[in-house]
């Protein structure tokens, strides 16, 4: 039945893109698809209209749901009635300029199975890391199965490429397609900096020796990652600059990802509970570093899917911390087992290391220590570890975790 499913939905979502002209703009890359998207689309919907969603909907089964402008239905009846209408669903005519697909690679395979659906006529890589390495042998295998998103591009048709990452700078594209790159390296748009100023950030970039600087409430360096492609293709449909920075100067950070949130008895919450894997770990810890003066205390969970890399990057990660924060609380058996034991092996204090087996119990902690000015970060991995439930414990409403917090529906608040 599921794969019957799966083969009437790929289907549908192909007659959906045959029907009409909208180009194709797919985002991959083991961190950073969802903020890539949601810069791409704010650029791009100044000028064009712009099919997508707000959902991270980059599997075989979520990226049909885009093309044919549905949500993911909330009971199995609802799932059968969607898969069988959907041939019809397919037919209508839509118009977009654009539609703008993220496209997961959790094994190998994925990526040709998305392309065969939809074909990009823009590819953009974010980066390749070390995750879901429970499926891939390593990260090369990952670089490997990444790269095959730039494959079915055409001549005069673009890759954008990430000129940073070692993984992603050594991609090949198809004869005849355009190449633009963005980084801090020498690039077709060069990362400068990022410089905050408070609660807000302030992004700098130059494009064809002209200074672009864009305020956001975001924070991280994965945001400069995110507004830089964003901005090549803003600046390639011949949109003025000022239009593409007042765009992205709405962005507001994806729940979960980098949000500054008030939290109990004056203290800020760096929440970053979505997700974690090495990259996004490090790029968390260097948005703590830049808050000076404070006391800053890193709640940081398991990173999942790492395979046997998972001791290796704890590791890593607990040494990477301990110049960053002063306080570390670890969640989940291999951040106690591996991360902390680092941390403590570079200098950091055993009195100032704390290990949980649960994000509540984590929270329950945090709350009995938590100082006026304290600066706190948290993030893990999403299954089984969810360091939501740590943030809910220490955010200073917590009537206001549906609107600020990361799985807050239903169907996560029963597990």
């Amino acid at each position: 039945m599921k794969n019957a499913a799966r083969i009437l939905l790929r289907l549908s979502a192909k007659i959906a893109i045959a029907r009409n002209d909208y180009k194709i703009v797919a985002i991959t890359g083991s961190v950073g698809k969802t903020s890539t998207k949601k810069a791409v689309i704010l650029v791009l919907e100044e000028k064009f209209k712009i099919l997508s969603s707000e959902e991270g909907y980059n599997t075989e089964f979520g990226l049909p749901l885009i093309l044919l402008e549905k949500k993911v239905p909330k009971s199995k009846i609802k799932w059968l009635f969607l898969v069988l209408v959907s041939p019809i669903l397919a037919l209508k005519k839509r118009d977009y300029d654009y539609c703008v697909l993220e496209m997961g690679a959790d094994k190998p395979g994925d990526i040709d199975y998305l392309v065969n659906i939809a074909r990009p006529n823009i590819a953009i890589v974010t980066n390749v890391s070390e995750s879901h390495l429970e499926e891939f042998a390593n990260a090369h295998d990952i670089a490997k199965e990444k790269e095959k998103i730039l494959f079915k591009l055409r001549e005069g048709e673009v890759a954008v490429l990430n000129a940073d990452n070692k993984y992603t700078s050594k991609m090949k594209v198809p004869s005849g397609v355009e190449t633009m790159t963005f980084g801090k390296k020498p690039s077709d748009i060069q990362i400068i900096e990022q410089e905050l100023s408070g609660s807000e950030s302030l992004n700098k970039f130059c494009l064809k020796d002209k200074d672009i600087i864009i305020r956001s409430e975001a924070i991280g360096e994965h945001i400069l990652y995110a507004f830089a492609p964003a901005i090549l293709l803003g600046a390639s449909q011949d949109m003025e600059i000022e239009s593409i920075e007042k765009s992205l100067e709405s962005f507001k950070p994806v729940k979960g990802r980098l949000n500054i949130i008030r939290g109990i008895k004056g203290s800020i919450i760096i929440d970053d509970s979505y997700n974690a894997n090495p990259i996004s770990m490090k790029n968390a810890l260097d948005a703590l570093g830049k808050f000076k003066g404070k006391r800053k205390i890193a709640a940081l969970g398991n990173m999942n899917e790492l395979g046997e890399y998972s001791q290796e990057a704890h590791e890593e990660i607990g040494r990477y911390l301990s110049s960053k924060c002063d306080i570390l609380v670890t969640v989940g058996d291999e951040a106690g087992k591996y991360l902390a034991k680092a941390a403590k092996e570079a200098g950091m204090k055993k009195e100032n290391i704390f290990s949980y087996n649960n994000s509540t119990e984590a929270g329950d902690f945090l709350k009995g220590i938590i100082k006026k000015d304290d600066i706190v970060l948290v993030k893990g991995s999403q299954n089984k570890v969810r360091m939501e439930k740590t943030v809910i414990k220490i955010i200073s409403n917590p009537a206001d975790a549906p609107r600020l917090l990361c799985r807050q529906g239903e169907e996560w608040r029963n597990r």
